[in-house]
């Protein structure tokens, strides 16, 4: 615990903001305004209240500095060390659970959130609380502290809107209670289940409500047009080439007709069939129902869990003809993807097979979409690592493949799998790791299991030195976990220097995995000293935390086709959210605005060109000089200077 606390505590203050830090403090500076995370021009920040109004206490306290920023993701980052430990006890003997706690206080994913001012370090202590009331108490239906998980899941949906897919576990213990008794015991836990639904209705409206437009009006130009999507992207393909009605007519009336089918097998084997068998047929059932409209991701999941479960159901009647159908189905989609020949810009055999490869999981396998989110971003952002945690998880479910109900659903790696194919099924804003930061410690509690019943089944051949072959195994597993991405000690004791503080040079690749950070200070210091009244700052949104550190005043540039601009625009395009300052969207309106200047300067960072700009064709023949600094220390803003005659 001292030495995470050390490792979370120091130079806490000395980093500047990042992005999404710089959008955190100022919703929470907004509550010491105003008592509410409300915008200057309206509407409210409501993502993360509970980690706001926490570093409203703490800027109050200790002052407006990037320490009181960032003292609460620390402190949560160190109680989750504490807490790791209490979860690992449901599951590990007490040597795992010190190793669990141990590798989370030496992890520098852990550390660099725990300096981060935003609410994953909160979110993720939540989440290790939530899992342990839930497997200590929550199974016991006759214990009131059963409760405790829906008091730590309230307390979730106000850390973030995530919480959501962790919330849902608070029904797990229900499906333990669906047994010949299910409708007494049912109704023993009426005010369990009700609380429960509260929750999540509640953080479903946390979620769906547009806060952020409240008392807000016209906040997008007259002539904005939203492009509207009719089809989802999943069932895009059979659209586009059916026509969307007819695909899916069509498709509904087959899936009509295979529910039928399944229905009319069930009632009229009901004495014969038992309730294992009739679920794993409809799950074979709903498999074939997906692959009517090309869902092969769905129907690779399902198919896996039947697999698992019971193989040779396959060979059975009915069995074999949903499945038969299901071949069918997918045959047909695969013929028409090729004979449509849209994917097809590769030139050469193999060239081609590739692209036809790729074009099969963007049409068949988006939904859920597993690839991008999980597997591709920790495949090249942690290889190592993911490998690893993938193994122990894919080693858990083998595990208990067979097992009872109870025992299944009081298996960690249950809420991994749920949640993975959630992030798949409802992706989030970006493809980056953090998303799955709130997860680690339960992963890492499926890791040591795995790892401690190879352990113990080691311990069968050598009966005479269990213990030895135990410690073995966990100094195997310290081995491992230092060959990882997660634990590098240049990391955890230079946590000030440049390339760790900027993710430069052998560090930029975990630029996503511990959030981008880019020097916005030096630049912003650059222009205050080298500006004049009466020159023309403009600054591009992908800088826009650059604004914090400017002491001039200046310009949002923010493009229309940027995915958030809805969100950020106000007063019909002309002022931007959280910067509360005026906003263009156009090279005209770049035009107008510099109009009366002689100096433009433009903060842009080149690498994602939200602001493509040539001088000499948007001022031809006024140009008088073109400068292009780089101030910052990591050398990736871009500040241009602009005469014009």
């Amino acid at each position: 615990m001292a030495s995470g606390f050390w490792f979370r505590m120091y130079a806490l203050g000395d980093r500047q903001l990042a992005q999404d830090e710089y959008y955190f403090v100022t919703s929470v500076r907004n509550i010491l305004e105003f008592g509410l995370p409300r915008y200057s021009d309206g509407g409210y920040y409501v993502r993360g209240m509970f980690p706001q109004y926490l570093t409203a206490i703490s800027i109050y306290l200790f002052g407006d500095t990037n320490f009181a920023y960032r003292l609460p993701a620390a402190l949560f980052g160190t109680g989750t060390i504490a807490m790791s430990y209490f979860l690992g006890r449901q599951f590990l003997e007490r040597t795992w659970s010190i190793l669990l706690a141990m590798i989370l206080t030496f992890s520098s994913w852990e550390t660099e959130f725990s300096k981060f001012a935003r609410m994953y370090a909160p979110f993720q202590f939540v989440a290790v609380c939530f899992f342990w009331s839930l497997y200590r108490h929550s199974f016991d239906e006759t214990s009131i502290k059963r409760y405790f998980a829906i008091a730590v899941a309230m307390v979730g949906v106000l850390t973030h809107e995530l919480f959501l897919f962790v919330a849902i576990f608070l029904f797990l213990p229900v499906l333990t209670w669906l047994d010949k008794n299910w409708r007494e015991r049912l109704r023993g836990q009426r005010l369990y289940i009700v609380m429960s639904i509260i929750v999540l209705l509640i953080g479903v409206f946390l979620v769906k409500y547009p806060f952020r437009f409240i008392g807000v009006t016209n906040p997008l130009p007259a002539d904005f047009i939203k492009e509207g999507q009719m089809v989802p992207p999943w069932l895009a393909f059979g659209a586009d080439l059916f026509g969307k009605n007819l695909f899916l007519v069509a498709g509904v009336l087959l899936a009509v007709c295979i529910a039928g089918w399944y229905g009319y097998y069930i009632f009229r084997k009901r004495a014969r069939v038992d309730m294992e068998e009739r679920v794993l047929c409809g799950l074979i059932a709903v498999a074939a129902c997906c692959a009517v409209f090309h869902q092969f991701a769905l129907c690779t999941v399902i198919m896996f869990i039947v697999l698992l479960r019971k193989p040779k159901i396959f060979l059975e009647k009915p069995h074999i003809y949903f499945l038969f159908l299901l071949f069918v189905f997918a045959f047909f989609w695969l013929v028409s993807l090729w004979l449509s020949q849209s994917w097809n810009d590769a030139d050469g055999v193999m060239n081609t097979v590739k692209a036809y490869r790729r074009s099969i999981r963007q049409q068949f396998f988006v939904f859920p979409d597993l690839y991008l989110p999980v597997i591709n971003k920790w495949a090249r952002t942690l290889p190592i690592l993911g490998f690893c945690l993938g193994l122990a998880v894919v080693y858990q479910i083998i595990r208990i493949r067979k097992s009872t109900l109870e025992v299944i659903l009081k298996n960690p790696a249950i809420p991994v799998v749920v949640v993975v194919v959630l992030m798949g099924v409802q992706p989030p804003n970006f493809f980056e790791t953090r998303y799955m930061y709130f997860l680690y410690p339960l992963v890492l509690c499926v890791a040591l299991l795995s790892a401690g019943q190879v352990a113990e089944a080691l311990g069968r051949y050598f009966t005479k030195s269990k213990r030895i072959t135990k410690y073995i195994i966990i100094g195997l597993c310290l081995f491992g976990f230092s060959l990882t991405e997660d634990f590098d000690t240049f990391h955890l004791c230079h946590a000030n220097s440049d390339a760790v503080a900027y993710r430069t040079g052998k560090y930029e690749r975990f630029s996503d995995h511990w959030y981008q950070r880019w020097d916005f200070e030096w630049p912003a210091e650059f222009l205050n000293r080298a500006t004049y009244d009466g020159d023309t700052i403009i600054v591009s949104r992908d800088v826009d935390t650059l604004g914090f550190y400017l002491s001039r005043e200046y310009t949002i540039y923010f493009p229309r086709d940027a995915a958030d601009y809805e969100v950020v625009s106000r007063d019909r395009g002309t002022r931007e959210l959280w910067s509360g300052k005026p906003m263009i969207s156009s090279i005209p309106e770049v035009i107008d605005l510099a109009r009366n200047s002689k100096r433009v300067w433009l903060a842009l960072y080149p690498g994602w060109g939200s602001l493509k700009l040539d001088p000499e064709s948007v001022w031809p023949g006024q140009v008088k000089d073109v400068q292009v600094f780089i101030p910052g220390r990591d050398r990736r803003v871009e500040v241009w200077k602009i005469e014009i005659r």
